[in-house]
């Protein structure tokens, strides 16, 4: 059922991606987490550009396999430096473009205890009884929450306690619903609401999880490379950058 639901998903992408084809229109895969900083950058690039930005969002696991099954997309933003490596080992991308483009940062969202350290978080999700974290299967967030499991000793405690989103914009509602008490999430989706949340948010440590290297690429079978590299520079400029960091995300630039 799984599999049929896929197919049919991948099916409907690509044909809303084929009807989306111009000389100034470019076809954006993006990683769950990046989607409030895409609405924020994207009105500013189809201006600058006079371009149209049409963007799938969806964890980067099925973003990866739709590339490689032949999605007609013109740029892949990741949520890391795997699927991007995979790619370009394929030979699907083009030369120079595999770029990091920002590093991620994971959060907590408590709905009723406060978090504010690493022991009120073990504490919290010793006494939750449903946790989201993003399929790490699919989702390097969800792949960076294992991780912090791991490092506090809790996997036994919270293996029967954890609910998995597809990616990380689903973890976030099941939170969201009251689905589950705590949520591991990106941080840029936590302070994009910041004002919305009366609950309790907080920056895990950074020495708990793998960087979160977050790196684009240009399809090697774009028809507008020019466009598709134009974007490529933007996303790395200064100004963008520095736009980003206010999101939540550690600049490029930071990393050298």
């Amino acid at each position: 059922m799984k599999q049929t639901t896929y197919k049919i998903y991948t099916f409907l992408i690509f044909i809303f991606l084929s009807l989306n084809i111009s000389a100034n229109t470019l076809r954006i895969g993006v990683a769950a987490n990046f989607k409030p900083a895409m609405n924020l950058i994207k009105p500013d690039f189809e201006s600058k550009y006079n371009a149209k930005l049409v963007s799938i969002y969806a964890s980067s696991g099925k973003l990866y396999s739709q590339i490689v099954h032949g999605a007609p997309f013109d740029i892949f933003l990741a949520a890391d430096d795997v699927k991007t490596q995979a790619l370009a080992n394929q030979g699907l991308i083009l030369d120079g473009s595999r770029q990091i483009y920002i590093r991620g940062q994971l959060g907590v969202w408590s709905r009723h205890k406060a978090v504010n350290s690493i022991e009120s978080l073990k504490l919290t999700m010793r006494q939750a009884n449903k946790i989201a974290i993003a399929n790490p299967k699919l989702a390097p967030y969800g792949q960076a929450a294992s991780q912090v499991i791991e490092q506090l000793g809790l996997n036994q405690i919270v293996k029967l306690k954890l609910v998995q989103g597809e990616n990380i914009s689903h973890a976030y509602q099941f939170v969201k619903t009251n689905n589950a008490e705590l949520g591991f999430l990106s941080w840029s989706h936590l302070l994009a609401d910041k004002d919305k949340l009366s609950d309790f948010i907080y920056l895990v440590p950074k020495q708990y999880y793998q960087p979160i290297n977050q790196e684009m690429i240009i399809v090697k079978t774009t028809k507008n490379s020019d466009l598709a590299w134009a974007f490529h520079q933007y996303l790395q400029s200064e100004d963008v950058q520095s736009r980003l960091v206010k999101l939540g995300y550690i600049a490029r630039q930071a990393l050298n």
